[in-house]
């Protein structure tokens, strides 16, 4: 199996056992509900109770070995996205130390003390020593079907994937997904004009979330498919299309002679796609139509899997630019600018939606956001839920704290603001409790 190298590894490897779980303390009045503050759920939503979620004001190792301690909480999908060891600290200010000297929090035990003896100095050796106890904690908050969505520049990629290899196992890796972030070509690129990002997805346990002798467990996300089937005979079938009875497959060629004397076989170069019998019963059921002297057999949408499986490269209305988050951040605060780079609202509704159909649409699932940041995960929950009843619920951890770079708070000032402007503006039925450290 694949693994990777780095100063301090061993310790980094250990650190995660040894921080001591933060104290989790409410903090009522920055608590909210849709429900004091005067929204009436609309008409469509049947529920009675809003979604209760939380936010987190703290370090997120400490709080995530806390969240470990809280039994049972697993989560159905875990988001993080951390520095990207790009040395830019006005952006690391803001969210996490991004040139890799961040601490664990104060009050912790002699045993990481000891552990942070062995902290690397080279900086990329840094920024793994960081991620290893913090990815190994949200292997543990994985419910086992659960999925971790980690972003990540092109610069670290490599190295995230190799680390996480290790952590969740070679066989668990789902996908690595390529998102065009930047809508323009960067002329003063000395070399390639960089203007991807990606998300490496694992699961806990790829054998459970997927089960191979079963296609309700196949990952997928919704799409309207309506549209490519054009035909309704008003028979209570519903719409449906007109396939060709051949494909590319290497099943035994036949001549197959229909009931009315015509005789079908697949053309030169492709290979029929139903077996005989099949196909004498589609004939039975009066699916297979003639159309400009070919055959063809009517596929029913009802038949047909809902939804498509996901994409590696999604369509960029469906995961947004760079630029799309920034808009959508500063419309909810009146044109400020108080967040460098947030995710577009469409990316993190589009990995959230990804799941099995088993699964109801996801509607109930369980979130993880490690590093919260603007609070996008958050909002795109709450839209999710309004728009199909949903019950998902969602957990986002965020440091606080104001520094020389920036005097908001942004736990306080930025994520919890973001989702309750959001609420207000959009009339989200939801809560959620503020805890910090």
């Amino acid at each position: 199996m694949a693994s990777i190298e780095f100063s301090g590894k061993e310790s980094a490897f250990e650190l995660h056992t040894k921080v001591l779980p933060a104290q989790l303390r409410p903090v009522p009045e920055l608590s909210y509900s849709s429900k004091q503050a005067g929204l009436a759920a609309p008409t469509i939503l049947r529920r009675t109770e809003p979604a209760e979620h939380r936010i987190i004001e703290g370090d997120n190792l400490p709080v995530m070995a806390a969240l470990v301690a809280e039994q049972p909480t697993r989560f159905d999908r875990i988001y993080l996205d951390p520095p990207y060891n790009s040395g830019n600290s006005v952006r690391g200010s803001w969210v996490y130390d991004d040139t890799g000297r961040s601490s664990v929090g104060s009050a912790q035990p002699e045993s990481l003390a000891t552990a942070l003896e062995n902290v690397p100095q080279d900086r990329r050796d840094r920024w793994l020593f960081q991620l290893t106890p913090r990815l190994l904690l949200a292997r543990e908050l994985l419910s086992e079907t659960g999925m971790i969505f980690v972003s990540i520049a092109e610069r670290e990629l490599e190295f995230l994937a190799l680390l996480m290899c290790e952590i969740f196992g070679a066989d668990n890796r789902v996908a690595i997904m390529s998102i065009r972030s930047l809508h323009t070509v960067r002329n003063s690129s000395k070399g390639f004009s960089r203007n991807t990002e990606h998300v490496i997805c694992y699961a806990k346990q790829l054998s459970a979330l997927v089960q191979h002798d079963d296609r309700n467990t196949y990952l997928r996300v919704p799409s309207d498919k309506l549209y490519n089937y054009p035909y309704d005979d008003q028979d209570g079938k519903g719409p449906y299309r007109l396939d060709q009875l051949y494909a590319r497959n290497h099943a035994k060629p036949y001549v197959y002679r229909f009931s009315d004397g015509r005789e079908w076989q697949a053309p030169d170069g492709s290979f029929p796609r139903y077996s005989q019998r099949e196909l004498q019963r589609l004939e039975a059921a009066g699916q297979i139509v003639w159309s400009r002297g070919e055959a063809r057999v009517k596929r029913y949408l009802q038949n047909v899997a809902e939804g498509e499986p996901p994409s590696t490269f999604p369509a960029q209305h469906l995961s947004g630019f760079s630029k799309d988050g920034t808009a959508e951040l500063r419309e909810l605060f009146d044109g400020q600018r108080v967040f460098s780079q947030p995710k577009p609202l469409a990316l993190m509704r589009y990995l959230l939606s990804i799941g099995r159909p088993c699964d109801n649409g996801n509607r109930e699932q369980s979130i993880l956001d490690c590093y919260g940041g603007s609070g996008t995960t958050m909002e795109a929950v709450m839209a999710m839920n309004a728009e199909d009843q949903g019950a998902r619920t969602c957990t986002v951890i965020q440091k606080g704290g104001a520094d020389s770079a920036s005097p908001l708070n942004i736990c306080r000032d930025v994520t919890r603001e973001r989702v309750v402007r959001a609420a207000q503006k959009h009339g989200y039925v939801s809560s959620f409790s503020y805890f910090t450290t």
